[in-house]
C-alpha cells in the first residue's frame, strides 16, 4: 500500500504543476491561447460540431455555412475523430460552463499527459531522482510548444512523442513488439494532423531498424512490417478521406505553386543556440524569433557526448591528416617549427570565429568566410581520409585541441549542408561496428535505447533544415509528402527524443554532475522566465497582444451578434469581404495590424462565420474544391497569396480589372446573383477597395447598391440588391431556410410541383428528404443546374424539406475509429500493468 501511494505522489506533483503552470500563463487573459488559427479556423466548427453530436444528433460531415459548403470531417483538424477532444469539450462546457475555451482545455490536457509520459520514460530508465526533475522541468518549459500554443495541434506533439517512446520501450524485446506500436500509430491519426502522425511512423521505422542492427537480426525487421500492415490496416479509411484535405491542400491548388513544405525550416544552430537575448527585444515576435529553445539547447549538447567513441576513432586520423596537411602546404620552402604553430592557431581561430558566427549570429556568410570554409574543407577531407604512416609529432599537443577540431570538422559538414553525407556515414559506420560484433556487449539495453532515439533525433534535425540538406529534399519529392506544410512542425518530434538522450547521459557524468544539475536548473529559469514574458508581455504575434481583437474576443461576440440584429440581417444571403492586402493600400501600409485586426472578426473571414450562424462565401484554403471555385471566381479572383489564400477576402484591385473587360462584368454579376452575395464588408478607411467595388457594381445593370452604413472597427457594410436568395424557386423568390451545419432545412407550400434552387455546390453525398407532421414521406430527387448547383422538384403540398449530407464511407471511418480508440486502450493499460519489468538496469 505505501509503494501505491509512494508511485501516486509523483504523478499528483505532475497534474498539479501543469495545471498551475498553464494557470499563470491563463492569468492574464483565460482566452489568450484562444488566438490565431484556434479561433479562426478550428475552434468554431469544433464548437458547433460538438454541440450536435452531444446533443445526439450525429457527427456532422459538412459545413453550410461556409463558401458553398465544406468538409469538415475528412482533414481530422476539427478533433471529430479525437477522443481527447470530447473530454475537453465536456470538461469546458459541462464542468467549467465555458470558463475556458475547448481547445485551451485540450492543450492542457495534452500538457499533462505528455509530463506524465515523460516521467514515465524517465523512471523506466532508471534515472537518479534530481535528473527526473530537471528533465522534467526542461520538457515542460519548452518554449516550441507555447509559442506555436495558437496551433493547438502542437500539444498533440508533446504527448504523443513520450507516449511513443514509452510504448517502445515496454515493447521492445517482447512479443507485444509485433503489433502494439501499429496500434498506437492508427491512435495518432485520431489525433487530428495526418502530417504528424507520418512523422510518428518515420520515427518508429527509424527505431526500429537501429534495434535491429543492434541484435545482428534480419528477422527483428518483422515487428516493423507487421505494425505497418496494422497502422495501414486500421487508418485506411480515415488516410484515404484525408489525402484529399490534409495532404494534397486542395484539389484547385495544384499547379498555382503553393508548395509550402521548404518554407520555414529550422537551423540545426537552434538546437544548440544558448539563451538568445529576446528577453530584451522589444519588437513583436515574429515566426523567425520563435526557435529559441535555451533549456533544450543546454540539454542538446549532452547528446553530442554519444559521440565521443566516434570522436576517438577519428583522432588519430585527424591529428595525422593535420600534420600531413600543413607538411604539403609548406613543402615548397622551409618552415619553421614557430610559424607552423602560428599557422595553425590561424586555422583554428578562423574555424573557431565561423562556428561561432554560424550558431550564434546569423545564417549567412561573408566571401571572406566562404572562401575560409573552401580551404577549411581541403583541410578536413586531408583529415579524414589521410595517414601518415610514418611520422608520430604532434602539433596539437592538447587532447582538448584535438577534440575541439574533430568536432568542428563535423559542424563544418553541417555548415556546408552536408548533413545528411554525415548522417549516412555515421549509419555505416554503425551497422559495421554492430554487424562486426565490436560493440554487441559494449552497450547495455538503456544505451541501446539511446541510440535509437538519437537516430530519429538527428533525422529529424537534418530534415528540418530544409532544402539542400538531403532528407528534407529527398521527403519533398516524394507524393503526399511533398504537399505537407512548413519544417519547423519537426522541431515538435525531435524536443522529447533530445530531452531523452540528453537526460540519459547527464545522469551518467560523475565528476560534473552536481554542476551540471544546477546550470541545467539556472537554464529551466530561464526558460520559465522566457515563456511568461511572451505570454503575458504582448510582445507574441498573437497571444496577449492588444493590437489584435483577440485579447477583447468576449466582447467582440456580443458586439457582433447585436449589429446582426441591428440590420436585421436576412441569414438566407451570404457575406463577402472585400479589402485583401496590398501595397499601395496606403491604411494598410502603415497599420497592417489594425486592419487585419478588422477582417478576422468582423469581417467574418476564415470560418468565423459559422461562430455566428452565418453563411458567407469565405473558408479556408484547405477546403476549396474545384467547381466551387469555378462558380465564384470573378468575385474571389484567386487563390494564391494575394487573394483567398490568406484571409479568405476577395481582392480589390481584380475588380479594378474588370472594369476594362465587359465578359468579366458579365462573370461577376451572375456569380453575384447565384452565389446570393447581398452583404459586403469593406474596410472604410480602404478607399480603394470601396471604389473598386462600387465601380464594378455600377456596370452590373442588374445589380445596384441599396444601403451604404456603418459595421463597427472602421467597417462599412454595403447591401446589395438584386441578387438570389441562397434558396429560391420562380423568380428568385425567397424561401427562408434554417442550417445547423449539415443540414438545411425549409419549409414548402406549393400549389403544384415547383422546382427549387440551393446555392451550393453540388456533391453525390446530398440527400433532399420531405418530412410530414415530423415523418420522412421520402426523397425528392436531387440534380444540377448548368451553373452546378442543386436543383429538385418539391411536390405540391405542405412538407418540411431537409437538405443533408451523409457519407456512408465516413460511417465506416467513424467505427474503426471506435474500434481504434478501444484497442488503443486497452493495450495502454496492459502496457501499465505489465510487471515484466518495471525499469531497464543501466
Amino acid at each position: 500500500m505505501k509503494n501505491k501511494t509512494r508511485n501516486l505522489i509523483p504523478v499528483l506533483v505532475i497534474v498539479l504543476y501543469s495545471i498551475l503552470f498553464f494557470t499563470v500563463i491563463l492569468s492574464k487573459n483565460r482566452s489568450s491561447l484562444y488566438v490565431d488559427d484556434n479561433i479562426l479556423q478550428w475552434g468554431p466548427v469544433i464548437n458547433k460540431a460538438f454541440d450536435n453530436i452531444l446533443s445526439g444528433k450525429g457527427i456532422p460531415y459538412w459545413n453550410f455555412y461556409q463558401y458553398k459548403g465544406i468538409n469538415i470531417f475528412s482533414s481530422g483538424y476539427y478533433g471529430l475523430l479525437n477522443p481527447f477532444m470530447y473530454v475537453s469539450y465536456a470538461i469546458s462546457h459541462y464542468l467549467l460552463n465555458g470558463f475556458l475555451e475547448t481547445l485551451i482545455v485540450y492543450e492542457i490536457i495534452m500538457y499533462m499527459l505528455g509530463n506524465l509520459m515523460m516521467y514515465k520514460i524517465l523512471k523506466l530508465l532508471n534515472l537518479k531522482r534530481s535528473t527526473i526533475i530537471i528533465a522534467i522541468l526542461t520538457y515542460s518549459t519548452s518554449i516550441i510548444f507555447f509559442l506555436h500554443s495558437f496551433y493547438y495541434f502542437t500539444f498533440n506533439n508533446y504527448f504523443f512523442m513520450p507516449f511513443l517512446m514509452w510504448t517502445f520501450i515496454q515493447t521492445n524485446s517482447k512479443r507485444t513488439r509485433y503489433f502494439i506500436p501499429g496500434i498506437v500509430l492508427a491512435f495518432s491519426l485520431l489525433m487530428g494532423h495526418v502530417q504528424f502522425s507520418c512523422y510518428y511512423v518515420m520515427v518508429y521505422c527509424i527505431f526500429q531498424v537501429v534495434a535491429s542492427v543492434q541484435k545482428k537480426k534480419l528477422k527483428e525487421l518483422v515487428p516493423l512490417m507487421t505494425n505497418l500492415m496494422i497502422f495501414i490496416g486500421l487508418s485506411s479509411g480515415i488516410i484515404i478521406g484525408s489525402m484529399k484535405v490534409s495532404g494534397d491542400r486542395s484539389l484547385i491548388l495544384s499547379g498555382y505553386g503553393n508548395n509550402d513544405f521548404f518554407s520555414q525550416g529550422i537551423s540545426i544552430s537552434s538546437v544548440f543556440r544558448p539563451i538568445y537575448i529576446v528577453l530584451f527585444n522589444n519588437k513583436i515576435v515574429m515566426r523567425d524569433y520563435y526557435m529559441n529553445y535555451i533549456g533544450l539547447g543546454f540539454f542538446a549538447w549532452f547528446c553530442l557526448m554519444y559521440a565521443t567513441p566516434i570522436l576517438k576513432k577519428l583522432h588519430e586520423k585527424t591529428e595525422y591528416g593535420i600534420h600531413l596537411a600543413i607538411n604539403k602546404l609548406a613543402s615548397h620552402e622551409q618552415i619553421g617549427k614557430k610559424p607552423k604553430m602560428m599557422l595553425y592557431g590561424l586555422l583554428y581561430f578562423a574555424a573557431l570565429r565561423i562556428v561561432v558566427y554560424y550558431l550564434f549570429e546569423q545564417y549567412h556568410y561573408s566571401p571572406i568566410a566562404d572562401a575560409i570554409l573552401v580551404v577549411l574543407t581541403a583541410v578536413g577531407v586531408v583529415c579524414l581520409l589521410v595517414r601518415d604512416q610514418r611520422s608520430d609529432t604532434h602539433y596539437l599537443t592538447s587532447p582538448k585541441l584535438r577534440t575541439s577540431c574533430v568536432l568542428f570538422l563535423i559542424l563544418l559538414f553541417l555548415l556546408l549542408k552536408l548533413d545528411i553525407v554525415l548522417y549516412l556515414a555515421v549509419i555505416v559506420y554503425y551497422i559495421y561496428f554492430f554487424i562486426k560484433g565490436k560493440c554487441q556487449n559494449e552497450y547495455n539495453e538503456s544505451e541501446k535505447l539511446m541510440h535509437c532515439f538519437l537516430f530519429a533525433a538527428v533525422f529529424f534535425v537534418i530534415m528540418a533544415e530544409g532544402s539542400g540538406h538531403g532528407i528534407a529534399d529527398i521527403l519533398g519529392h516524394l507524393p503526399f509528402i511533398s504537399e505537407f506544410r512548413f519544417l519547423y512542425k519537426c522541431s515538435f518530434i525531435y524536443v522529447p527524443l533530445i530531452i531523452v538522450t540528453g537526460a540519459y547521459k547527464l545522469d551518467s557524468m560523475k565528476k560534473y554532475y552536481k554542476p551540471v544539475i544546477i546550470a541545467s536548473l539556472v537554464s529551466v529559469i530561464f526558460s520559465f522566465v522566457a515563456i511568461l514574458y511572451f505570454m503575458l508581455s504582448g510582445t507574441h504575434n498573437f497571444i496577449n497582444n492588444k493590437h489584435y481583437d483577440y485579447w477583447d474576443y468576449k466582447n467582440i461576440k456580443p458586439e457582433v451578434e447585436s449589429l446582426l440584429y441591428e440590420n436585421h440581417i436576412d441569414n438566407n444571403y451570404r457575406f463577402l469581404t472585400i479589402g485583401k492586402i496590398y501595397r499601395d493600400n496606403v491604411t494598410y501600409y502603415n497599420n497592417p495590424i489594425e486592419y487585419s485586426s478588422k477582417i478576422c472578426f468582423y469581417g467574418f473571414t476564415k470560418n468565423i462565420s459559422t461562430e455566428y450562424g452565418l453563411f458567407s462565401l469565405n473558408g479556408y484554403d484547405n477546403i476549396f474544391s474545384k467547381k466551387g471555385f469555378d462558380q465564384s471566381n470573378a468575385i474571389m479572383s484567386s487563390i494564391t497569396d494575394e487573394g483567398m489564400m490568406c484571409n479568405m477576402v476577395a481582392s480589390p484591385l481584380s475588380y479594378l480589372q474588370y472594369m476594362k473587360d465587359p465578359e468579366w462584368i458579365n462573370k461577376f454579376e451572375d456569380q453575384m446573383i447565384s452565389n446570393g452575395v447581398k452583404y459586403v464588408l469593406v474596410d472604410k478607411n480602404s478607399p480603394k477597395a470601396i471604389e473598386a467595388f462600387t465601380q464594378v457594381i455600377e456596370k452590373c445593370p442588374k445589380l445596384t447598391i441599396s444601403t451604404v452604413r456603418d459595421w463597427t472597427r472602421g467597417m462599412e457594410l454595403i447591401e446589395i440588391d438584386g441578387v438570389s436568395p441562397i434558396c429560391s424557386y420562380g423568380d428568385n423568390i425567397e424561401i427562408p431556410i434554417k442550417a445547423d451545419l449539415d443540414t438545411l432545412n425549409f419549409d414548402t407550400d406549393f400549389a403544384k410541383d415547383t422546382e427549387i434552387v440551393v446555392s451550393m455546390t453540388y456533391v453525390d453525398n446530398y440527400k433532399l428528404t420531405l418530412y410530414q407532421d415530423g415523418r420522412s414521406v421520402g426523397d425528392a430527387e436531387l440534380s444540377e443546374t448548368s451553373d452546378g448547383y442543386i436543383s429538385a422538384v418539391i411536390p405540391k403540398g405542405n412538407y418540411t424539406v431537409q437538405l443533408s449530407y451523409e457519407n456512408k464511407e465516413m460511417d465506416i471511418t467513424v467505427l474503426i475509429a471506435i474500434f481504434t480508440t478501444i484497442i488503443t486502450s486497452a493495450a495502454t493499460i496492459y502496457l501499465f500493468l505489465d510487471k515484466s519489468h518495471k525499469t531497464i538496469s543501466i
